[in-house]
């Protein structure tokens, strides 16, 4: 298709003219036609079409104007219904490359002026002439409104130029007579045109007519002096001296001698010296290698790379170095420029670089233009049929580097910026290379280059620290290297220590010399930010975190954090900060050293301190929101937030986790300056609210660091309220170690400063953890006397949440105790409560538990089903120390069911996890559980090996009951491998082991272990009276498959005393239990009633 705009506004396709309608639509096209494949609004096309006072119904009128716009398209062209596109914001009109004639035209005359400057002046005539033709009477003839008189005088100016240029090739052409009526009739439509009154004393002077000539000059001199008060432009002037004088110069070309051929123009090579010492950086040389231009190439863009990244980090060096070696495959030449986008002397004018390119290029200073886009174009052209090299170096934004870009697939183009020259990747194409610091290896080689390979070999371990120290950044590696080269009786070492003991940026410089200095390559990017931005930037460098999100940012600077995005983008595009991930960013380690350093000169102690009190604020109250919502149990003990603060707020938990998680380096390093340098508040309050998120996560060394931080922070205060919490903080990480009797000691200490501070919620905190430590430890009644005090503290202090967990943790000791009946009220009441404050985690803690005691019970079904919802939420939750603790439980509750291999794998699943989390006493478990499933499949030797390993680590911990099942499950290991006396010692253990802790279903399984090793060695009266009295435990706590298996072991016994008959009454009743509650035994219990007796 073809749209045309330099005369009437027409549209033609294969088809013929497309029928456009009446002048509103025709307007519309042109508005679209003028910012063609751009989205224009429907508030800018509504302005173009009716002005500032629109109907009503404009929109849908635009609407209706497109629809028949398409129709008229699609009428003349099988791509036409598809060139007007429309998008929420307006409509995009899609124009080929060489459909708009106005693109045409200028193309003509960009080939035109080229070929003029040149010489080639029949080309340059050829090309104006074909630019000319295209224009048929009144530029958007037919369109109306503000749109005509916002372009036509655009438009008007590039026509005439055209026009005056190319008579100006026809007068070095020769042509002289010829042209006088054609520039008559220009002078009357432009009359104060000087350009146009040159050329036509010029034409008349040539043509004998000096007289009208000088009449011409003093007719223009009359009309610019009546018109505007002004006298003629030098160059008019100048035109008519030398025409009074008779210059000879003045004749036309084929009337003056001709001359020496011109010499032909040179071949640039402006690249200055390579980088010495070039070290590293082989990936990013393999990615500029890969675009160079082929041989064969012909068409499609210029090449284009951008070479990016902070100061210092070896842009030009890179630049400079590939380009040395990539020379030869572009014999054209290559042009450099220094655009000094960041140094002391303001940034180059594009004007400035092209002239500089076109005198390389051969091209006279009188014939370069002045008007940039000339020049550009001009530049164009010369550069069309070269394989050439431009190195724009230093360059301070796109629009600086447009201007210098060839047009031809040819040549390539290494742009290098301190700046992120995205722009130019959306717009033109060019191939970003964000250029990072040098790898450790890389950075040690730059400094063994310079220092020599037996000094950097002899203290190898000290010119590894230095390069670190360099932050591996090229520019501080170099200056470091040239001092030691300097100075060669310092050691490596010494220097090293220099270094880290003083000023580094000052001492990373060469004297008197400003580009060899670190602190003067960063001030040049310092100095270009706006006030606004320079402060954020002080102030970034005083985080003690690793890196930082623009809400952190905001609250540091006391800035909204929209206006604080903007503001990081902007740094982080001036390479001063980089982008980490989507929405965080970090500094270079010196970089950040130079920004507090800055802050220090500029912002002074006051602010400073402000600052980083409003950041730890907004940590503190945004980690107290994410807790809350992940483990709401604990109390924040929280001051109320200051108003200028807006911190971050939780609803969803996987939020919660994942800006947790995001975040813990930050906040770690945090609690760390805060205890070194103050608030010291703020380390234990910090570290008192991440206990939750701790807690839930498992996350014990830095919970372990944390508290003990904030318990010195206290200490140093003498804070009670501080101690008391970080005492208790390091009671709870104990005992999510298993280590209970630790636990215990910190709780101790904790427990009479909560009493002293009256202050309940913490109180009850930590009655219910000393409780908990006390069910693990075997002291069941100590356990369930401090749970229920921890039960009246938290309905005292209307803390559900706390409710909640201490009924599950008198629920764990009554069950413990065989209580079951009296376990399963607490379990109910925790459920309601969960469910009442929509506590998730709550709720499968209760579901697991409960799951538990139903396996016991034989309702197992039940069982399973709440396992697996408990499952489903502790996953939703992000508690892996709960799901593997469920892990664990369900492998016991496979094994009670028979299904061996699901118990095997469960039982495995949660070993490798608990020591992922380092939580020993589901490991514990895990390994009890491992070898009670070995044992049933006949596997004695494994069984044994997984039970005394058990056996170890629940010593070690204290875990009584973990021990007291070990033992048991090595009663029965051995007597499997017939060690029947290391059995009945096993046995034995176990039951005065559970007899001492309260243990009733313990005692019981004990006894049945002990029945059927005494039997096996002829001992049947004591395994009779030891499974009696097991029995007798099984029933008065309902814990029926214990039941079933007691009888079979009385059965065994009776057998052995009484002969088989005596037995099978005892085999029928644990036939008929197991039977109905699906357990494996019902076959070994068939066969034993069906043996002949």
């Amino acid at each position: 298709m073809e749209f045309r705009i330099l005369g009437p506004v027409e549209v033609h396709g294969e088809g013929g003219q497309a029928r456009l309608g009446g002048g509103r639509a025709v307007t519309l096209l042109a508005a679209l036609i003028l910012q063609a494949n751009r989205t224009v609004s429907y508030e800018r096309l509504t302005t173009a079409v009716w002005g500032d006072n629109p109907p009503n119904s404009a929109t849908a009128a635009l609407h209706t104007y497109v629809f028949r716009l398409r129709k008229a398209f699609g009428d003349v062209d099988p791509t036409g219904l598809d060139r007007i596109v429309t998008y929420k914001t307006g409509y995009l009109l899609h124009i080929q490359p060489g459909e708009l004639d106005l693109e045409v035209f200028r193309a003509h005359v960009e080939r035109g002026r080229a070929a003029s400057a040149a010489g080639r002046f029949e080309q340059a005539a050829t090309e104006l002439d074909a630019a000319l033709e295209l224009w048929r009477g009144t530029v958007l003839s037919g369109v109306s409104g503000e749109l005509v008189a916002q372009q036509s005088a655009s438009l008007d100016e590039a026509y005439i130029s055209a026009v005056e240029q190319r008579v100006e090739v026809k007068l070095n052409l020769g042509v002289t007579a010829e042209l006088i009526p054609e520039l008559n009739a220009l002078i009357a439509s432009y009359p104060l045109r000087e350009r146009l009154r040159e050329q036509a004393m010029l034409v008349l002077y040539r043509s004998g007519r000096q007289a009208e000539a000088l009449a011409m000059y003093q007719d223009v001199y009359r009309v610019l002096s009546d018109e505007l008060g002004i006298q003629p432009g030098p160059a008019l002037q100048e035109l008519h001296r030398r025409i009074l004088s008779g210059d000879p110069t003045l004749r036309s070309p084929s009337e003056q001698k001709p001359e020496a051929p011109a010499a032909a123009r040179p071949v640039p090579r402006q690249l200055p010296t390579d980088v010495a010492n070039f070290t590293g950086r082989e990936e990013y040389m393999r990615q500029l290698d890969a675009l160079l231009p082929s041989a064969d190439r012909s068409g499609g863009a210029v090449v284009i790379s951008a070479i990016e990244g902070i100061a210092g980090v070896g842009k030009t060096a890179l630049a400079l170095h590939w380009a040395h070696h990539a020379a030869p495959r572009l014999p054209d030449g290559q042009l450099y420029v220094n655009l000094r986008g960041y140094a002391q002397s303001p940034p180059m004018e594009p004007g400035e670089a092209l002239s500089r390119f076109l005198r390389a290029l051969g091209v006279p200073q009188e014939q370069i233009p002045v008007d940039q886009d000339e020049q550009a174009a001009m530049y164009r052209s010369l550069m069309a049929d070269k394989r050439m090299l431009v190195l724009l170096d230093n360059a301070m934004s796109p629009d600086q580097v447009r201007p210098l870009l060839p047009g031809s697939a040819n040549c390539l183009v290494l742009i290098t910026s301190r700046v992120d020259l995205r722009g130019l990747a959306a717009l033109d194409g060019a191939r970003r290379l964000v250029l990072d610091v040098l790898t450790a290896d890389e950075a040690v080689n730059l400094l063994a280059t310079t220092i020599g390979d037996e000094r950097s070999t002899t203290e190898a371990g000290h010119v590894a620290q230095l390069a670190k120290l360099c932050g591996y950044l090229p520019l501080a590696l170099r200056i470091a290297a040239a001092h030691l080269a300097g100075h060669v009786s310092q050691t490596v070492g010494g220097y090293l220590a220099q270094l880290a003991e003083g000023d580094r940026l000052s001492q990373l410089g060469i004297e008197h010399d400003q580009q060899a200095a670190v602190r003067a390559s960063f001030d040049l990017s310092y100095q270009t930010l706006s006030t606004e931005a320079a402060r954020l930037f002080r102030l970034l460098g005083l985080v003690p975190g690793p890196d930082f999100a623009p809400a952190a940012a905001a609250a540091l600077a006391a800035m909204p954090e929209e206006r604080t995005t903007r503001l990081l983008d902007g740094l982080a595009s001036a390479h001063l900060i980089e982008r980490l991930t989507p929405g965080r960013f970090q500094f270079h380690d010196l970089i950040r050293l130079y920004a507090a350093e800055r802050a220090k000169d500029i912002d002074g102690a006051q602010e400073i301190d402000d600052a980083l009190r409003r950041l730890f604020t907004w940590y503190l109250h945004s980690t107290g929101s994410a807790t809350h919502a992940l483990y709401p149990e604990i109390e924040s003990l929280l001051d109320s937030v200051d108003v200028d603060i807006h911190p971050m707020g939780f609803t969803d938990i996987v939020e919660a986790i994942s800006w947790l998680e995001t975040e813990r380096p930050s906040l770690l390093a945090s609690v760390r300056h805060a205890t070194q340098h103050g608030p010291r508040p703020i380390s234990w309050r910090l570290a008192h609210v991440l206990r939750g998120y701790f807690y839930t996560r498992m996350v014990v060394p830095d919970w372990m660091e944390t508290a003990v931080l904030g318990l010195r922070a206290a200490d140093l205060d003498n804070d009670l309220a501080g101690q008391a919490a970080m005492l208790h903080s390091q009671a709870h990480a104990h005992f999510c170690l298993s280590s209970y009797e630790q636990a215990l000691e910190y709780e101790a200490q904790a427990l009479p400063l909560a009493r002293d501070l009256d202050e309940p919620r913490l109180e009850a905190e930590i009655v219910k953890w000393s409780g908990l430590a006390c069910v693990f430890l075997g002291r069941l009644d100590k356990a369930v006397e401090d749970l229920t005090q921890a039960l009246d503290l938290y309905r005292r202090t209307e803390n559900r949440h706390g409710q909640a967990n201490t009924h599950i943790g008198l629920g764990f000791a009554l069950v413990d105790k065989g209580q079951f009946e009296e376990a399963m009220p607490h379990y109910g009441k925790a459920l309601e409560l969960n469910r009442e404050i929509n506590s998730r985690y709550g709720e499968a803690l209760v579901l697991h538990v409960t799951g538990v005691v139903y396996g016991h019970m034989g309702r197992f079904d039940e069982a399973l089903r709440m396992h697996a919802q408990a499952m489903t939420l502790y996953r939703q939750v992000g508690t892996r120390y709960h799901e593997t603790s469920a892990s664990f439980s369900l492998a016991v509750l496979h094994c009670d069911m028979g299904s061996y291999d699901k118990a095997l794998a469960e039982a495995e699943r949660a070993r490798v996890m608990s020591r992922e989390t380092g939580d020993r006493r589901t490991e514990c478990n895990a390994l009890n559980t491992l070898g009670v499933a070995c044992k049933l499949v006949g596997r004695f030797d494994d069984a044994a090996g997984y039970h005394e390993s058990a056996l170890q680590l629940s010593k070690a911990i204290s875990l009584r009951k973990a021990e007291i099942e070990a033992l048991i499950g090595l009663c029965g290991a051995r007597r499997g491998l017939g060690n029947h006396n290391d059995a009945i010692l096993a046995g034995q253990a176990a039951l005065r082991g559970s007899r001492h802790s309260g243990m009733r279903p313990h005692e019981a399984h004990a006894l049945v272990g002990l029945s059927e090793v005494l039997t096996e060695v002829g001992q049947a009266d004591h395994a009779k009276t030891q499974a009696r009295h097991a029995l007798d435990i099984y029933r008065e706590i309902n814990y029926p498959l214990g039941e079933g298996r007691a009888l079979r072991a009385l059965g065994l016994a009776m057998s052995e005393t009484d002969g088989p008959r005596s037995a099978v009454a005892y085999w029928e009743e644990a036939l008929a239990i197991c039977t109905r509650l699906g357990t494996p035994e019902v076959e070994q219990l068939q066969t034993l009633i069906k043996v002949p007796h």
